[in-house]
This record gives structure tokens, sequence and C-alpha cells, in this order.
């Protein structure tokens, strides 16, 4: 059956079905990888990496809401029938995720110094490395995500969760080999590098299967629709705004006025074990 007739119903069902395991695959992966990983690279590199992340979410909200509109337009225009429309969003969206991740890396290269003095970590050896890490996986994957929206916009969940699952023990299996070769938390880093890697070029080429009518062109950028994207962006900020103070705002607050990280660790843990415990009940 052409996955253009598959009934409402069993698309929905197929993507809770992803969902449900997707998420439970990458949590109890995460929670069995992260004892052995801050075994190996000791509680206050892991403090560190989860703190960086932390803040850096931050800086992703100057984007104003606009990629939080991407799967919505997606799946507005190919509802509609209209595969121009559709091409207009995905290479407005990838010239605005591409140009704001630059300035992203940007800014983050050039105020490292500052960033980690405010966190009172600029004299540990393995700083300036796990922030730049931080950078550039957030950097591929923010700059690649509207392809990520295309599958979630046209319904195909599944997809992405298997995507994410997969890379995830990709990630696991990279990161357990060099952590035994003793790279420490720069084997952390390439994990979490090829993570991103792999994970944007399944979205990529599944993206062309799922939308064959796609084709990548600067041409293809539309005023008119990035307006809409801002437009929609802007009115659900607030809420992204809350969401991001709500789950980083301590790691931030622990960082600086806690020399030692390690602090941070064991507050992750227990988010993590926590945010286990919530999902599943």
């Amino acid at each position: 059956m052409p996955p253009a007739q598959i009934p409402t119903s069993r698309k929905v069902a197929r993507n809770t079905a992803f969902n449900a395991i997707g998420r439970f695959g990458s949590m109890v992966l995460s929670l069995l990888l992260t004892p052995y990983v801050i075994g190996k690279v000791g509680p206050e590199a892991w403090g560190l990496w989860a703190l960086l992340f932390g803040a850096t979410d931050f800086a992703l909200l100057f984007d104003l809401g606009i990629a939080t509109a991407y799967m919505k337009h997606v799946a507005e225009f190919h509802a509609k029938g209209d595969p121009k429309r559709v091409n207009q969003v995905i290479n407005t969206a990838l010239f605005f995720s591409v140009g704001f991740s630059c300035v992203f890396l940007a800014i983050g290269l050039g105020s490292a110094s500052h960033l980690l003095r405010f966190f009172k970590s600029e004299s540990l050896e393995y700083a300036y490395s796990t922030l730049l890490g931080v950078l550039v996986i957030l950097t591929i994957n923010y700059s690649l995500m509207i392809f990520r929206a295309v599958l979630n916009g046209l319904q195909r969940m599944d997809i992405v969760h298997t995507g994410y699952l997969i890379t995830s023990v990709i990630r696991a299996v990279c990161i357990v080999v060099m952590l035994e070769m003793g790279y420490g938390i720069r084997g952390v880093i390439v994990g979490g590098i090829v993570e991103a890697v792999l994970c944007s070029l399944i979205f990529i080429v599944y993206s062309r299967r799922v939308f064959p009518q796609m084709h990548l062109t600067t041409s293809e950028c539309d005023w008119g629709v990035f307006k809409k994207l801002f437009r929609f962006g802007i009115q659900i900020q607030v809420a992204a705004i809350s969401e991001t103070v709500n789950a980083q705002i301590d790691k931030v607050l622990l960082g600086h006025f806690l020399v030692r990280k390690a602090f941070i660790t064991f507050y992750d843990l227990g988010g993590k074990i926590s945010g286990v415990v919530r999902s599943v009940s």
C-alpha cells in the first residue's frame, strides 16, 4: 500500500509505537552508559560536559522560535498538495538554520574564554575541547534539523525514532571503544559528533525518499515563507523559553557558583533517573 493511502489510524498507531520504543530504548541506553562513562572520565569532566550543553541551549533561543515552525508548515503545505511551497519551506529553513548555526558557532568560539571563566572552568585542561565539541554537535544538529522536520511533518516519526535509536547505539559503541583506548572526555565528544553526523545523513536520505519532489536550491528561498515561520515561531517562543529555563537554569547556577563540577554530575544523574520515572509513570 503506498504511503499516501495508509489510513490515519494506522499512521498514528505506527508513530506512537515507534515513539515509545525509541524513547524507551534511548533512556535505557543512557542509563546504562552514563555510569560507565562517568567512571572513565570522572565526575568533574562529565559535570562540565552536562553544564555546557545546558548553557548553550539558552543561546539557541535567539532563533526566536523559527525552527519550531518547520514541521507545522511542511505538514500544512503537503496536506494541501503544494510541493512547491513545501520546497520553499525546506530551502528557506535550511538557509536560515545554516546561517544561524554559523553565527552561533562563531560567537561561541569567540566568547569561549569568557564562558569558561563564568563557570570557573578555564583552568581545566579539557575545558576548551569540551566546549568546542558541544558547539560542533549543536551546530550540526541545528543546521540540518529541517530534514527531521520534513519526516515528522509527513508523519514518518517511525523513521525519526529508528534513526535516533540506531545512531545512539553506534554512539555508545564509539564512546566505549574510545574510552577503553584512553581518550577520556574527548572520546565522548567524538561519539557525540559521530551520532550527529549519522543522524543528519539518515534524515537527509529518507527525506528525499519520503518527499521525492524535494530539491535544494537557494532560488526556492522565499521571504513570505520566512515571515510565516517567524510569526508562528514567535508565538510559541514563550513556551520554549520557559521549558529551557526549567530544564537548564539549575545547572547554569550550579556551574557559576560551584567550582567543583562533580556536583553537577550528581545533579544530572538524578535528573536522568527522575525523567525516566516520570516517563513510565
